[in-house]
């Protein structure tokens, strides 16, 4: 480890991996061996570049990051040499508030940055998993949206500009303050949701929207058929709901936010609960809204057709009790959770039935030994082809995140691990 970090300290800040720095044991999340050594802090663009460079010469292996809330969703990395963090790039924020755009770093936190839109009355519309854990970079590494994205849409309807480190430690730009563009690549596309495969995430500039003059939250259970009813007329009808999530075990509800003015939230509040009441539905307490756990022992990020969500959560109450879980109701995407860890017969069950349901079932976290028995994506819904055929062009060497996606072998490399 020492002669490892007097290579990395003379061109970047570095700190040893250890377990009290990042708050739990690093084979958590990077169980493959060998266990990187090192963390990589740059604080600077430049030391960004410098530092994806050194990996390169050295031909180390390089998983990125912000804080590390999500190193353990998805595919298990293996292999790697050094951790690069981007929790210490906190370039000053530019922030064009009548363009309603802010170009920040990628190591920025989530909750820092919306403290520091909010005198403009402006926000990012993303809520994302561990949010208050979360940098910018990682939101969109990971694509972690929640139930804004009823109204705003997906991470990648956020991001309108992107700077990145290449594997070869060259910087490459893409859409708002254009500078230099990857001909024929749309950055931020491909790197929202590439986890850390394809480069290193250093700045972004995001769509930003007017803080809501005021709130209403609505919520009402009841049986399946009487959600149903109840969601498919509130997606007929004339009012905009913010969210529109469905939550699952122990008891069937639906949840509503409203933005809006004061005299319009008063209309359509009142439309909601007296469509809710024609559908038989209980009003619930608004102090009482659901909300995500804080660490559970296994989630899932799971796709259903809109049409089959309520038929889907019927029949998951049946076969799977114990889950819990939310699911937005217009786009069928959500994620669930097993309260205590699942069984590898529990999680196959599952994924069969998102299947069964025109949808699919990626692991997120899951105790090691799961995903390495199911595998955590599910390919039946993911281009291999044309993600090998990605990850070649943008790291070659395939040095970053090693193992995290799976890849279509070609027929010499095939023939060369045989």
């Amino acid at each position: 480890m020492s002669e490892l970090l007097s290579l990395c300290v003379p061109h970047v800040p570095a700190e040893p991996l250890t377990e009290a720095g990042w708050g739990r044991s690093p084979h958590s999340f990077l169980p493959g061996a060998p266990m990187p050594e090192v963390v990589l802090l740059p604080r600077t663009l430049e030391e960004l570049a410098a530092a994806v460079a050194l990996t390169q010469r050295h031909q180390w292996r390089l998983v990125p990051c912000g804080f590390g809330s999500k190193l353990d969703w998805g595919g298990l990395v293996a292999g790697a040499e050094v951790l690069l963090s981007t929790r210490c790039l906190t370039l000053p924020p530019i922030h064009s508030a009548g363009d309603l755009t802010v170009t920040v770093s990628a190591g920025m936190d989530y909750a820092q940055l919306q403290e520091f839109l909010a005198p403009a009355r402006q926000f990012w519309a993303v809520d994302p998993w561990t949010g208050d854990r979360a940098s910018i970079g990682g939101i969109i590494a990971t694509a972690n949206t929640g139930s804004l994205r009823q109204r705003y849409g997906g991470v990648r309807d956020q991001v309108l500009g992107m700077t990145v480190v290449r594997a070869d430690g060259q910087m490459a730009k893409a859409g708002g303050q254009v500078v230099k563009n990857v001909a024929g690549y749309d950055l931020m596309k491909l790197f929202t949701g590439s986890y850390g495969t394809l480069g290193v995430i250093a700045t972004v500039t995001l769509r930003l929207y007017a803080l809501p003059p005021q709130r209403g939250v609505y919520g009402f259970s009841g049986t399946w058929g009487a959600i149903a009813d109840f969601v498919a007329a509130v997606r007929r009808g004339a009012a905009t709901p913010t969210v529109l999530d469905i939550w699952l075990q122990p008891t069937p509800s639906v949840w509503i936010v409203l933005d809006t003015t004061a005299a319009a939230l008063g209309e359509q509040g009142e439309h909601l609960r007296q469509r809710a009441a024609q559908s038989t539905l209980t009003p619930l307490d608004p102090a009482h809204q659901p909300a995500e756990p804080v660490a559970p022992s296994c989630c899932c990020h799971v796709g259903i057709l809109p049409a089959q969500v309520t038929n889907f959560g019927d029949r998951l109450g049946a076969i799977l009790p114990t889950v819990q879980g939310q699911i937005h109701a217009s786009s069928g995407i959500g994620t669930l959770w097993f309260p205590v860890a699942p069984t590898l017969a529990e999680l196959q069950e599952l994924r069969h039935l998102t299947h069964h349901h025109g949808g699919y079932c990626t692991i997120l976290r899951a105790p090691v030994a799961l995903k390495q028995a199911l595998s955590p994506w599910d390919r039946s819904v993911m281009p291999l082809g044309l993600m090998t055929q990605i990850k070649q062009r943008f790291d070659p060497e395939n040095r970053l995140s090693p193992q995290r996606f799976p890849r279509v072998e070609s027929a010499e490399q095939k023939e060369g691990n045989a």
